[in-house]
Parts: structure tokens; C-alpha cells; sequence
């Protein structure tokens, strides 16, 4: 059953991982801004709740921040994944629901098949 969020807990967690996203990639509001055709005000409301972008400047900062877009929105940070061949970023999803110790195993086997 999906837990149940309301509008404001959503909009603060989109600024939240917003400006996560931005910080992680060493971007001042400044630099997105111009990245993403947006003034430096509009990002700033942006972060702070007071506004929200439109699908075309959301895309635009997804693609900027390389960022998976349900990241924004609370979901596991799946950047690492955007540029995986599918069979890669399947492999990756299984990988990180392992135990230390299963992980260790597989990592064992893949250097015996690597070699």
C-alpha cells in the first residue's frame, strides 16, 4: 500500500531534493538558472516552495541536474542509472536490495568471471 502524503509534505520534499540535486552537482541557483533558461528569482521561489516550474522547466532541470525525475518527488536517487543499458540498470536494482554478505558473493563470483 503506498503511504499517503499531502500537498505540502509533497511540495517540501520537491524543494528539498531540488536543492539537494542542485548542491550535489556544485550549481549555485545562478548557474541552474541560466542552465535552464529560468531567472535566479524563480529558482529561488522554486526551492522555497512559493513557486513551481512548468513541465518544460522541470524537464529542462531534470536533464541539468541528471537527476531520475522521481527523485524529486521522494523516490531513490537513480542518477547513476540514466545513461545504463537496461540489462545494467536492472542488474544494479538487484544489486542494491542485497545483504553485505550476498554482496560480498557476487562480488566474489564476478571476479572468477572477469578473470
Amino acid at each position: 500500500m503506498v503511504e499517503r502524503i499531502t500537498k505540502s509534505e509533497l511540495r517540501a520534499l520537491f524543494c528539498s531534493r531540488l536543492k539537494q540535486a542542485r548542491v550535489k552537482n556544485q550549481m549555485t541557483q545562478s548557474a541552474l538558472a541560466e542552465a535552464c533558461d529560468l531567472t535566479v528569482d524563480m529558482i529561488s521561489r522554486i526551492e522555497r516552495g512559493k513557486s513551481f516550474p512548468s513541465f518544460n522547466a522541470l524537464a529542462r532541470m531534470i536533464e541539468v541536474l541528471g537527476v531520475h525525475p522521481s527523485y524529486l518527488f521522494g523516490g531513490p536517487d537513480q542518477s547513476v542509472e540514466l545513461g545504463m543499458t537496461p540489462i545494467r540498470r536492472a542488474l544494479h536494482r538487484r544489486v542494491d536490495t542485497l545483504s553485505p554478505a550476498d554482496l560480498e558473493r557476487v562480488s566474489s563470483a564476478i571476479d572468477l568471471i572477469v578473470r
